[in-house]
């Protein structure tokens, strides 16, 4: 089954988003929770998407995303351990403008062995074996989607 790695921003898309962005994950997102299509994220993604949610005091947003990252969801959450923060070091060293968390985002993607990566961010550096999946960018959803089985 294909892996696919899912960015901070692709979480906050379909929890908190409204319009085509959330219209074009959602089947994406239903697939993963079929079991048809294997989810991966870094723990990284819990504390971020949790931020805005706990500042405002939005229990019910704080808990739809601690549902979503879940096994419920079938959404695998990668330890951030020490291959994962040398391979983020390795990136960075060689993007300097990249920020630690965009790397420990890479790496993670890297180390699981996912084929694609959900985000926003158009910046990231990935290697040509992983596809940037832009939710931004129906054409890039549309294509990735049909082409999985």
């Amino acid at each position: 089954m294909e892996r696919v790695y899912l960015d901070a921003n692709a979480f906050i898309g379909i929890v908190e988003g409204t319009g085509p962005r959330t219209d074009r994950l959602a089947p994406l997102f239903d697939r993963i929770a079929e079991g048809r299509l294997a989810g991966w994220t870094s723990e990284l993604t819990l504390a971020e998407v949790l931020v805005q949610p706990l500042r405002r005091g939005d229990d019910e947003t704080a808990d739809a995303y601690r549902d979503i990252l879940s096994p419920r969801w079938r959404m695998v959450l990668a330890g951030i351990d020490r291959p994962i923060l040398e391979a983020a070091a390795a990136i960075r060293a060689r993007f300097p403008r990249l920020k630690l968390p965009d790397a420990i985002h890479v790496a993670t993607c890297l180390q699981t062995g996912c084929a694609a990566f959900v985000s926003a961010d158009r910046e990231l550096p990935l290697p040509a074996a992983v596809r940037l999946v832009n939710p931004d960018t129906p054409a890039d959803v549309d294509r990735y989607l049909t082409a999985l089985p």
